[in-house]
């Protein structure tokens, strides 16, 4: 869900909401949720002739779970489901909590999300948005005011505005006048939902500084990855951008001549 490239982050935060509140009602009736898990788990363990047993409990223990039990199911119910089942619920927590709200609420102002969202929740999300990034953003009610009427009147295709993306947005013309949504959508685009984005770009390194392109600048390793990475608009501009490589070479003296027909 967090692995491509188009992400919708709001939709996952709801979903992760109720995966959230999903295990923590498993942890509410932990003792319940663990005697239908150990029951599978005796069933398989009968099956292939393994017999279950806990560890030794010792009286002083620090390198492993010590819990004095008198089960075998309330040991591993104590020393493993239920320490696991709260550290993904504070992990979920902490990553997906109501202080990232206002970081997630930014991606309303993609199109896509307006059209679904009524003036009041608009404004509401607008205002959140704002008491977080009031110090970057000047004017940002009003023009976001204008931003949602003018993408209200605006008739686009349903099929169209699901593709559209934030860097679309961020080209378009009604963008060009509100330079504080402009901003805003700037924000958004950094913000990263996991860390893919940042693999990719160690998957570009890869295939560019290779064991017969092992010594160069910074600049030339930095451009040739930008290349790779942004290859779709190179071949958007393909004439454009041969031209000025053209004219960058020439600038400088060169024993070959540049000649091309």
């Amino acid at each position: 869900m967090l692995q491509g490239v188009s992400v919708d982050i709001l939709k996952i935060s709801k979903h992760i909401q109720k995966v959230t509140e999903l295990f923590s009602s498993d942890r509410q009736n932990g003792e319940k949720e663990f005697d239908n898990i150990m029951a599978n788990v005796e069933t398989t363990a009968n099956k292939l002739g393994i017999e279950l047993t806990c560890p030794r409990v010792a009286a002083r223990q620090v390198h492993r779970p010590n819990h004095s039990t008198q089960t075998i199911n309330e040991y591993y119910r104590k020393s493993i489901f239920l320490p696991y089942l709260d550290s993904l619920v504070q992990s979920l927590k902490d990553r997906f909590s109501d202080r990232n709200k206002p970081s997630f609420e930014i991606f309303n102002l993609h199109p896509k999300i307006m059209k679904d969202l009524s003036k009041e929740d608009f404004e509401k999300s607008i205002n959140n948005i704002n008491s977080t990034y009031c110090e970057l953003l000047d004017n940002f009610k009003e023009q976001s005011i204008l931003w949602f009427d003018l993408w209200k009147n605006t008739e686009i295709d349903a099929k169209a505005l699901e593709k559209l993306n934030l860097i679309e947005v961020l080209e378009h013309e009604h963008a060009c006048f509100l330079p504080s949504v402009a901003k805003a959508i700037q924000i958004a685009l950094c913000l990263p939902p996991t860390t893919c984005t940042i693999e990719r770009s160690f998957s570009t390194l890869k295939r560019v500084k290779t064991w017969i392109r092992n010594t160069m600048s910074n600049n030339r390793l930095s451009g040739l990855c930008l290349l790779s990475v942004h290859r779709r608009k190179i071949k958007e501009n393909k004439e454009n951008f041969m031209q000025k490589v053209i004219d960058l070479f020439a600038m400088d003296t060169r024993r070959i001549q540049l000649l091309f027909k």
